[in-house]
């Protein structure tokens, strides 16, 4: 992450988890960091940035200008579509999507413990299919 935009994501946050582990998983996958800018515009990369209407965008970036522009409303979805975009064959995007996964499901789960008072429905189904999925691998 750049200087300038340390401030935008709380090291606290399960958003600063998600791009650390993304991050994290590109560098282990052999993919060069001028390949991709996290939280801000790198030209001749794939970029990730926080919009100001609180949507993550992904875009390509060229000459001073954003390419191919996809919003979502989550970080997590914002991430999934970096690592397709970014994966230089089917198999490196399943790996990269797995690992992502893999983490990120004990990030979402240690949220949810994190704030007792959501609906207790939810979370219950949201719990049970994190032991099936854990179970299942």
């Amino acid at each position: 992450m750049s200087a300038e935009n340390k401030n935008l994501v709380n090291k606290n946050s399960i958003e600063y988890r998600y791009i650390k582990k993304l991050q994290t998983i590109l560098q282990d996958s052999g993919i060069p960091s001028h390949y991709y800018g996290m939280l801000y515009y790198k030209e001749e990369a794939i970029c990730l940035e926080k919009s100001s209407q609180n949507a993550w965008c992904i875009y390509e970036a060229e000459r001073g200008n954003k390419y191919n522009i996809r919003s979502h409303g989550n970080l997590y979805a914002a991430c999934l579509d970096l690592i397709e975009r970014i994966s230089e064959s089917e198999d490196q995007k399943q790996r990269m999507t797995r690992a992502f996964n893999q983490d990120t499901d004990l990030f979402r789960y240690d949220t949810l413990l994190e704030y007792p008072n959501r609906d207790e429905i939810v979370a219950e189904r949201w719990i049970e299919g994190y032991h099936t999925r854990k179970e299942n691998k």
